[in-house]
């Protein structure tokens, strides 16, 4: 978007950081479910998209496994970066990624 003087309005960017405890093979496999049907790339630690016109990147870094005595967690950062998104859609983007990640014990 521009001011009526043709410069550009300044981005408006919002940014969430999460750990999980999944590989980031368990994170690809999945990814396709959160994204759809944006098309993404991956490129190394990043993963960029493109959400009805909006811009999303999320940064993944690799953390060392989380050991509780004979159990070992692997633990995957994750750094979502959302340009020109509202605060209601980035709050159902976060809903649907968290349902598609949610991890069940019993």
């Amino acid at each position: 978007m521009c001011w009526p003087c043709g410069r550009r309005l300044p981005v408006a960017e919002r940014r969430i950081t999460k750990t999980l405890a999944l590989t980031r093979a368990d994170l690809l496999r999945q990814l396709p479910a959160v994204l759809a049907p944006a098309a993404y790339r991956v490129d190394g630690d990043e993963i960029t998209a493109s959400v009805e016109g909006r811009n999303l990147i999320m940064e993944l870094l690799d953390l060392d496994v989380s050991r509780m005595g004979r159990l070992a967690l692997p633990q995957l950062r994750l750094i979502f970066t959302f340009t020109d998104w509202r605060q209601a859609d980035i709050d159902a983007f976060m809903r649907r990624f968290e349902r598609v990640y949610r991890r069940g014990g019993g």
